[in-house]
């Protein structure tokens, strides 16, 4: 094969393995939510039913939920209890889209028509975020109504090969690209 055939053959496998990164993650929001009044979080205890929807290691629990914390501290909201949180912050990693994804939504009261899915340049769309597999969710649930008032969906693709580090770093870019488009729809005052 001429090199310049297999250069030509290289650029063009690399930039269709980039092709199927996401661009910017999917998200939408309930609009009659004021997100504007919105300090302080929490997570659910680790008592509560809400770990009973999906089977997840301690130690991704807790790097999930230290890379959440991490941008929402960057965002300029506090972590408070439950009790006392403006909003309650979940998440679910889909491993397969099926009966545990159905119970999570149950649980968090997840109504994909009363959200409008918006883009970064504020584009109202009505279809529904796709919970493909090994995708991470995270929801924003309203503690009063105990409902999700804002969702947003980001791929995670971790090999059983990968250590401890490039999974942290594959959550962290995956939570990133999520909470950026909470704080570019004008969410948090910044």
């Amino acid at each position: 094969m001429r090199p310049s055939l297999l250069l030509l053959l290289l650029v063009v496998l690399t930039l269709g393995g980039c092709s199927n990164l996401p661009r910017e993650a999917e998200s939408h929001a309930f609009r009659y939510f004021d997100f504007s009044k919105v300090k302080t979080y929490a997570f659910y205890d680790r008592n509560a039913d809400f770990f009973d929807y999906q089977s997840l290691s301690g130690v991704m629990r807790n790097n999930i939920e230290l890379a959440i914390e991490e941008e929402l501290d960057l965002l300029g909201l506090t972590y408070q209890t439950v009790a006392n949180a403006d909003i309650i912050v979940t998440y679910f990693w889909v491993k397969h889209p099926g009966k545990a994804l159905t119970q999570y939504n149950k649980g968090i009261n997840y109504c994909a028509a009363c959200l409008n899915i918006k883009s970064a340049t504020n584009q109202q769309q009505s279809q529904k975020i796709t919970a493909k597999t090994n995708s991470l969710i995270i929801d924003i649930i309203d503690p009063i109504k105990k409902r999700s008032v804002w969702r947003s969906s980001y791929p995670l693709k971790i090999a059983v090969k990968e250590n401890s580090q490039e999974v942290q770093s594959k959550i962290k870019t995956a939570v990133k690209q999520m909470l950026k488009q909470y704080a570019q729809l004008g969410r948090v005052d910044l």
